[in-house]
C-alpha cells in the first residue's frame, strides 16, 4: 500500500508554508486567487491520491497520473507567482 500522500510531511509543510506566506498578501484580489489557488492544490493533490488507490486495485493505467501531477504543479508555480509579485516580506 502507498503511503499517504496529503499527510506526508513536505506536502503538509509547503502547504502551511503557502498558507503563511498568503497571509502577508495586501492585494485583497491577489490573496484571494491565491486562496482560490491553494484550495485547488489541496484538491489535486486529493485527486492524484485517489488515483493512486485506484491504481493500486489495477484500473487506471499510469500515464493518467500525468494530468494530476500537471494540475499540482501548475497551481503551485501560479500560488509561487502570486506571493512573489504581492508579498512584501523579504526571503
Amino acid at each position: 500500500m502507498l503511503p499517504s500522500l496529503q499527510n506526508s510531511s513536505n506536502v503538509k509543510d509547503n502547504l502551511a508554508r503557502y498558507s503563511h506566506k498568503i497571509k502577508y498578501i495586501k492585494n485583497l484580489e491577489a490573496k484571494n486567487k491565491a486562496l482560490s489557488a491553494l484550495n485547488n492544490l489541496k484538491n489535486a493533490i486529493a485527486d492524484l491520491e485517489q488515483a493512486h488507490r485506484v491504481r493500486t486495485s489495477g484500473d487506471l493505467r499510469p500515464n493518467l497520473f500525468d494530468y494530476h501531477r500537471e494540475k499540482i504543479f501548475l497551481f503551485r508555480k501560479e500560488i509561487e507567482k502570486l506571493i512573489k509579485e504581492n508579498n512584501r516580506l523579504k526571503k
